[in-house]
């Protein structure tokens, strides 16, 4: 996952900054409910997903609980 104009990130890990904070977060684990809270006005921003389908399900069912609009979740899907 990634937020705003990020690079797309390594496999395995995620990269998540928001607004004028540029500073970077790598994580080599799943990405939690209370990571995505963590970014701030994550609300407000675009979000982008990539990953397979239960990857994205989970992601997007996360991000829409923390209030991120769908139609701010940009999703591309793939499977192994």
């Amino acid at each position: 996952m990634f937020v705003s104009d990020a690079p797309a990130p390594r496999a395995k890990q995620f990269e998540a900054w928001a607004g004028g904070d540029k500073s970077v977060k790598w994580y080599s684990r799943r990405v939690s409910e209370t990571d995505i809270k963590a970014i701030e006005n994550i609300a407000l921003q675009t979000v982008y997903l990539c990953g397979p389908p239960s990857f994205m399900a989970d992601m997007t069912h996360s991000l829409m609980n923390c209030g991120v609009l769908l139609t701010n979740i940009g999703r591309e899907s793939f499977s192994y």
